[in-house]
Order: C-alpha cells, then sequence, then structure tokens
C-alpha cells in the first residue's frame, strides 16, 4: 500500500506542479509590426480576430489576428485615431488630413471619406457599425455608415478631444478643451446635456448602454454621470491630469489613469477606488474587459510596459516592456486578445489557453504526462514484486 500512497501522491503532485506551472504567464507578444511612424491608435474586434492601427506614417493598417497585414491605405497626413466595429466588418479613421474614413474589411479602398474641414482627434463606431461620432476641430459631428453627409454636427467651444459612442449608436459622450462634458442623443445635434469641469476635457468614456458616462482632464477628477442627469454621481481627484478612461460593458466598474503613472479602479457605486497601482511612467491608454474580468494600461517615459491586472487583484497578471511609449491599447471582449502600439510598432498579445495569457500548456502537458508513465511504472512493478 505504501507504493500505492505513493503513486497518488505523485499523481496529485503533478497535478499541482502543472497547474502552478500555467499561472507562469507568457509576457511575450505573439507577433509584432513595424510600421514608419508613430502609432498613435489601434482597435481590435470583440473576438480579437481583426485589428486596426493609425500611424503618424499617413497609413491605415489592418491585419487578422495571425498577423497577416489584410490591406493597407496612404491617406495624406498623420493618421490620429481610428476604430472598429465589434464583429471587425467596419472600420473608421481620421487625421490631420481632415478626412473621415469608412471601410469595410475586405477592401482597402474606403466606401466613402468625407472632409470635415479641420483636423480630427478622435472617432468613434458603433458596436454594429452603424453610426460613427467625430470629433474635428471644435465640432462634433454623427455619421451613418450608409451616408457620406452628417447626419448632424455641433460646434462646441473648445478643441473636441475625446468622443465615446455607445454599442447601439444611441448615445456620444463628448469631451472638449471648453472644459465641457457633453452627452448627445443621436437622433439631434442638441446635447441632452453638458457639465462644465475646471480645466481641458481629455478623455471621455460610455458603458455600452449608454447609462453611464465618465469624463476628466486637466483639473484631476473623475466625474461619472448617469445619462439622465448633468450632476455626477461622485468624483474623484486622482491628483494630476486625467488621460484615460474606461467603463466596462457590463457598467459596473471605472478604470482611469493619470499623469503620474496611477492607475485606479472604481465600483460604479463608490468613489472609493476598489483597488490602485502606481506606475513610473505617464499613462496614456487603458480599457478594461468584461467577459475575462480584466483591465489593461500602458505606460511611458521611465518604464515603457503593457500591464494586466485582475479585478480586486492588486498585484501584476502580467507585464511587458515595450521599448517605448504605449500611446494606445485596446482589449477584445473576452480578455483573450489585447492589441497595442508603442512607437513605431504594433504588438498583439493572445491568451492561449483561454484563462490567461500564456503559452506554458505544452509544457504544463509534457510533465503531467511524464509524471504519469512514471506513475505507471510504478504499478507495474508493484504487481510483479
Amino acid at each position: 500500500m505504501n507504493c500505492v500512497n505513493s503513486i497518488i501522491f505523485l499523481i496529485i503532485c503533478s497535478m499541482v506542479i502543472a497547474n502552478a506551472e500555467s499561472s507562469q504567464l507568457n509576457n511575450e507578444p505573439l507577433w509584432g509590426y513595424s510600421t514608419n511612424g508613430w502609432v498613435s491608435s489601434v482597435g481590435i474586434s470583440d473576438d480579437g480576430n481583426y485589428l486596426i492601427a493609425g500611424s503618424h506614417d499617413n497609413n491605415i493598417y489592418f491585419f487578422d489576428n495571425r498577423g497577416d497585414l489584410q490591406w493597407n491605405y496612404a491617406t495624406n497626413n498623420r493618421v490620429y485615431s481610428v476604430d472598429i466595429s465589434s464583429n471587425g466588418e467596419f472600420a473608421v479613421a481620421g487625421g490631420n488630413d481632415d478626412n473621415l474614413y469608412f471601410f469595410v474589411k475586405e477592401n482597402a479602398t474606403p466606401v466613402w471619406h468625407y472632409n470635415t474641414g479641420g483636423l480630427i482627434r478622435t472617432v468613434s463606431i458603433s458596436s454594429d457599425g452603424e453610426y460613427i461620432a467625430v470629433g474635428s476641430m471644435y465640432d462634433v459631428l454623427l455619421f451613418h455608415k450608409n451616408s457620406i453627409f452628417p447626419l448632424w454636427k455641433y460646434e462646441t467651444e473648445g478643441y473636441v478631444f475625446s468622443t465615446a459612442i455607445s454599442s447601439d449608436g444611441k448615445y456620444i459622450a463628448v469631451g472638449s478643451f471648453d472644459h465641457r462634458i457633453y452627452l448627445f442623443e443621436r437622433s439631434s445635434g442638441t446635447p441632452l446635456w453638458n457639465f462644465s469641469t475646471g480645466n481641458r476635457i481629455f478623455t471621455v468614456a460610455i458603458s455600452d448602454d449608454g447609462e453611464y458616462i465618465a469624463g476628466g482632464g486637466d483639473d484631476f477628477f473623475i466625474y461619472l454621470f448617469e445619462k439622465n442627469d448633468n450632476i455626477p454621481l461622485w468624483t474623484y481627484d486622482m491628483g494630476s491630469r486625467i488621460n484615460a478612461l474606461a467603463i466596462s460593458s457590463a457598467s459596473q466598474h471605472l478604470i482611469g489613469s493619470d499623469e503620474n503613472g496611477s492607475v485606479k479602479l472604481f465600483e460604479k457605486d463608490s468613489d472609493i477606488p476598489v483597488w490602485s497601482y502606481n506606475t513610473s511612467g505617464i499613462i496614456y491608454a487603458v480599457d478594461v474587459s468584461h467577459s475575462a474580468n480584466l483591465v489593461a494600461f500602458g505606460n511611458g517615459r521611465n518604464e515603457n510596459r503593457t500591464y494586466t491586472f485582475q479585478f480586486n487583484e492588486n498585484s501584476d497578471y502580467w507585464t511587458w516592456e515595450t521599448g517605448n511609449f504605449v500611446w494606445s491599447l485596446d482589449l477584445s471582449e473576452d480578455g483573450n486578445s489585447l492589441f497595442a502600439s508603442s512607437g513605431n510598432n504594433v504588438y498583439y498579445f493572445e491568451n492561449s489557453n483561454n484563462n490567461n495569457f500564456s503559452s506554458n500548456s505544452g509544457a504544463n502537458v509534457n510533465l503531467f504526462m511524464f509524471s504519469l508513465i512514471f506513475a505507471c511504472i510504478c504499478v507495474y512493478y508493484w504487481k510483479h514484486q
């Protein structure tokens, strides 16, 4: 019986070791691609199968998740913002040539493009690809994918730096350098409401259902609103400029980052952070995945790293040094894929076992199989002794 007990113990230990090994996360990208200019914006479809990037080399790049470049399109100037629909069928881009470009994934030639008359800093497309919100100089414009002409246009009193659109395209959040956060309904170019803050607004976010809106900028405060009221549910002083915000699709969590390298995660009902983490670099990009309960962010200056965290876990989920500023990143909805830009490059990370960003599953299988074979040998000798 001592041999049998030893065999059982060996198998259990092998399983424990294999499971422990699987938590050692691989922080290397599956592939990367170099452009000839700073990559200012990236996007990924919900299933992680299609990816888009906009570069200061004037090009828009469209990839599949194997790293194969499906097409690229040369604009007349730097590309500042891109976005992609949930299924990857539609994509939009804009930049310094004043044009909004609308694409279908199969074709490198835009279905249409529209000259807004000013630099485009931000574009957002609804999940179904039906509606596109654009920030062009002081203007906010809303388009339907089937028309080259805007449904409406609204002029703010400052530079429009950020837009966000609900999944169905019904609600549009806007952040302007006129110190205001705006909420629009797609049927009208007159804001449902606006809220005046203490300084320029650099970032806004909206929940998939449009129920919650967040904004932040140079007055150091994060503001969270319900769609029916321009009085904030709560505010939080981050201590430096708010650079990026994201709201989970289930509307339960909000993540924000600031100029001093701090990241904080909130539940929507409280201004007390669930957790916080401090880096030594400026954080310009954050995202949140509902399905996998992950948050991701990237920084620059002293670190130049991508990070992912699990909700309620104040420890590294994984981190990777990119070698340059992480300016933009996007998580797939299920959390199995991450697309990030750093300097002139884009990087794609993939979860190989649907539990975490790990590539150790093959090694774990080998370890476990070796243990089973060894156990079988022990059984054989026990039966024949």
